[in-house]
């Protein structure tokens, strides 16, 4: 049986969460769904760059494993907010040679830190109140 990638997992389990409670959906409920599509978002970052580093191989999965969990959080949020906040240098741009459009790299890592800043409010803030959208 084929396992489905971790982050396939949080978000679905975000989206439950979130729409479990239609109608008056509780502020646990909010908070919980925030938290975990945080977390989805950052494992799909996080095995996406392992992927393009170990390959894809099942045979390399313990290593992606292994090199997954060098990944930070803080470490991540600062790098998505010098690539969402200011131009690249075109010699970076250019290191990178990534297929996908700067615009989209942009949106990616400006979301990262807009969802990383809401889990730390629905983890850590008793204050804030959550509505659904």
């Amino acid at each position: 049986m084929k396992s489905r990638a971790l982050h396939v997992d949080f978000l679905l389990q975000a989206r439950k969460l979130a729409a479990r409670e239609r109608g008056s959906p509780t502020q646990g409920g909010l908070r919980r769904a925030t938290s975990t599509a945080y977390f989805a978002l950052f494992h799909f970052l996080v095995d996406e760059a392992a992927r393009a580093h170990m390959g894809s191989h099942r045979a390399r999965s313990s290593a992606r494993g292994l090199l997954a969990r060098a990944f930070q959080h803080t470490t991540m949020v600062q790098a998505s907010k010098a690539f969402s906040s200011s131009p690249m240098h075109p010699r970076l741009q250019a290191a990178l040679g990534t297929p996908v459009p700067m615009e989209l790299l942009r949106e990616v890592a400006a979301t990262f830190c807009d969802l990383q800043r809401a889990r730390h409010t629905a983890d850590y803030d008793p204050l804030a109140r959550f509505a659904a959208d």
